[in-house]
């Protein structure tokens, strides 16, 4: 039982590192020297957080607004760290995860 309780203070003291730091799941993971599935195992045993099938990095509120009248159903606009991004039907999901990434990693 004890060297349970040092291996659950370990994570909590892991997991309070993550916190207070702005990397992704994966940097932080790799730093750390675990993988990113104990990540989300000892968060959800600690905290008693849900099971997310995607934990990458930070979670932020979402907004989601509905549309005024003068909304054509051609895209949406994301608001990301103080930026506006606007997404038209047939984007690259490719540069769009990179651009989101790239805002992700800004101090």
């Amino acid at each position: 039982m004890a060297s349970r309780a040092l291996v659950e203070t370990a994570w909590r003291e892991r997991l309070e590192r993550f916190a207070v730091g702005r990397q992704t799941v994966g940097k932080w993971c790799a730093q750390e020297g675990v993988t990113p599935h104990q990540y989300r195992y000892w968060r959800r045993r600690l905290n008693g957080s849900p099971r997310s099938e995607a934990d990458d990095g930070p979670w932020v509120a979402l907004k989601v607004q509905a549309p005024d009248a003068s909304c054509s159903g051609s895209g949406i606009t994301l608001r990301i760290a103080g930026a506006a991004i606007d997404v038209a039907p047939g984007f690259d999901a490719a540069l769009l995860r990179g651009v989101v990434q790239a805002l992700a990693d800004l101090p």
